[in-house]
C-alpha cells in the first residue's frame, strides 16, 4: 500500500525534483491528477515546460482571482502548478472541490502551514481580537479554535471578512489563558484541506526542523520519510545514507576560525534576536566592522561576490560599508538568483519564537528542537550561494552555537 504522506529529505542539489517530473512522466493522465506547489514563479515555468504530458495549468490569471483560477482548474480537473503563497489562502471550497477529485499533492520545500496571527498586512492584532471575544462576537472553543459569533452580513473585502473566514474555516486558534500567554492568537493550516488528497509528497532538507514536521506531528500526520541514493534513487532514508551525501558538501564549506573575529559571538546566545536588541550603538558598530573586515579584507569579496544576513531590524546598524546590495534575506527558500555568491557572512543565531515554540507544546503536545530548526535555515540560506554548483564558499559565522550546530552537521 502506498503511502498518504511522504517527505522526501534529500540535500540540495541531489536531484529531488528531477525524480519527481520522472515520476510524473510515468503518471497516467487519463487517471491521476496533480497539484504542485513551488516558492517560486521559475520552479512553476519548470514543471509546465518539462512535464507536457500533463499539461500543467498556471493559476496567474489577469481577469480573476488566483484563487478562483485554482477552483476552476480543480473543478476542470486539470493538472495544476502554482506556488507557495497561494497555497495559504485554500478555503473551504478548496476543500469541497479536492474532495470530489482524486488529486495528488507535491509541495517543493516546506510551506508555512502554522505562524502568529496578525503578523500580515490586514491582520488585526491579538489585543483587537481579544476585544472581539469580550463583546461576543468571536468566542472560543474548548480546543482553543475561534468561532464566529456575529450575526451580520459581511458585504464587502474588509479586514473582519477575512478575519471571519479564517475563523469559519478553523484556522484561528487563541493560546492559554495565563498572564503570559493570554490572548496570543494563531493561525494553522487545516489538515482537513491536506487530508482530502489521495497522497501529499514533500520535497526538502532536514524536514525535522521545519515548523511542517511539528505541525505534521501535532495532528496526528506520520509521513514515510525518503531519500536520494547515491545512484539517483529514491529510498528509505538513513543516517547512513544522509552521512555519506553530507561529506561532499562539507568539504566546500571553509568557516572562518578567527578567535578575535569569532570572540563576538562566544556566549550561546550572541547574535540571537533579544541579544542583538540589546547591543548598544557602539557594539553594533563593532559587528559591523568585523563583517567587513572579514569581507573585504580576509575574502577580498566584491559586492558581487558576497551575500550576507542578519534579524532584518537590524540591518540599517550591521550593514558592512560597501556591501549594502549583498544583504540576502534570511528566510527566503532555496533558489537560483544567487548562486554566484561564494563569500558570505552570516549574523544570525537562530532559535524558534517563544510564542510558536509554546504553541506547538502547549497546544499540540509536540516538542520541537530549537537547534534542528537553527540548522535547517542556516542551511537554506547557506545553500542560494555557490555551493548549490559544487563550488567551495567561504563563511563567517560568529555565533559559537550556529558554528557548532554546522560544525556538528559536517564531521
Amino acid at each position: 500500500m502506498t503511502a498518504k504522506y511522504r517527505v522526501i529529505d534529500s540535500v540540495m542539489g541531489s536531484g529531488k525534483t528531477t525524480k519527481i517530473i520522472e515520476e510524473l512522466r510515468q503518471a497516467n493522465p487519463e487517471e491521476d491528477r496533480f497539484l504542485v506547489i513551488t516558492p517560486y514563479l521559475d520552479e512553476v515555468e519548470r514543471f509546465t515546460n518539462e512535464v507536457p504530458e500533463l499539461d500543467f495549468k498556471k493559476t496567474k490569471n489577469s481577469e480573476k482571482s488566483n484563487l478562483a483560477t485554482l477552483h476552476e482548474l480543480l473543478e476542470a480537473q486539470e493538472n495544476i502548478a502554482s506556488t507557495h503563497a497561494l497555497f495559504t489562502r485554500w478555503n473551504d471550497k478548496t476543500l469541497e472541490l479536492l474532495k470530489s477529485n482524486r488529486y495528488h499533492l507535491i509541495i517543493d520545500e516546506t510551506v508555512n502551514c502554522l505562524r502568529e496571527y496578525g503578523s500580515q498586512d490586514g491582520e488585526l492584532s491579538s489585543n483587537d481580537i481579544m476585544l472581539l471575544v469580550d463583546s461576543g462576537l468571536i468566542r472560543v472553543a474548548e480546543d482553543g479554535g475561534l468561532e464566529w459569533n456575529g450575526e451580520r452580513k459581511l458585504r464587502y473585502d474588509s479586514t473582519f471578512t477575512k478575519l471571519k473566514e479564517d475563523c469559519d474555516s478553523r484556522r484561528l486558534f487563541r493560546m492559554g489563558d495565563d498572564d503570559h500567554t493570554d490572548g496570543m492568537m494563531f493561525w494553522e493550516f487545516p489538515i482537513e484541506i491536506l487530508n482530502a488528497f489521495q497522497r501529499v509528497t514533500v520535497l526538502t532538507y532536514l524536514f525535522s526542523g521545519s515548523l511542517m514536521a511539528a505541525y505534521f506531528e501535532g495532528n496526528g500526520v506520520e509521513p514515510v520519510k525518503m531519500t536520494i541514493d547515491g545512484q539517483r534513487q529514491l529510498v528509505e532514508w538513513s543516517e547512513e545514507l544522509e552521512a555519506e551525501a553530507v561529506k561532499p558538501i562539507a568539504r566546500l564549506i571553509t568557516l572562518l576560525e578567527d578567535e578575535k573575529l569569532n570572540a563576538l559571538g562566544e556566549r550561546t546566545n550572541a547574535f540571537a534576536t533579544g541579544w542583538m536588541a540589546d547591543r548598544t550603538p557602539a557594539k553594533m558598530e563593532e559587528i559591523s566592522k568585523a563583517a567587513r573586515n572579514v569581507l573585504q579584507n580576509k575574502y577580498k569579496a566584491k559586492a558581487d561576490t558576497a551575500m550576507w544576513s542578519c534579524v532584518l531590524r537590524f540591518k540599517e546598524s550591521l550593514t558592512p560599508k560597501g556591501f549594502k546590495g549583498a544583504f540576502i534575506e534570511c528566510n527566503k527558500r532555496a533558489t537560483n538568483e544567487f548562486r554566484d555568491r561564494k563569500h558570505l557572512v552570516y549574523l544570525r543565531n537562530i532559535y524558534m519564537t517563544p510564542a510558536l515554540y509554546n504553541f506547538c507544546r502547549k497546544m499540540r503536545g509536540v516538542n520541537p528542537s530549537h537547534d534542528d530548526y537553527a540548522l535547517a535555515e542556516l542551511l537554506q540560506w547557506v545553500f542560494r550561494s555557490a555551493i548549490r554548483d559544487g563550488k567551495p564558499i567561504e563563511l563567517y559565522l560568529p555565533s559559537s552555537r550556529m558554528r557548532m550546530l554546522l560544525k556538528d552537521w559536517m564531521a
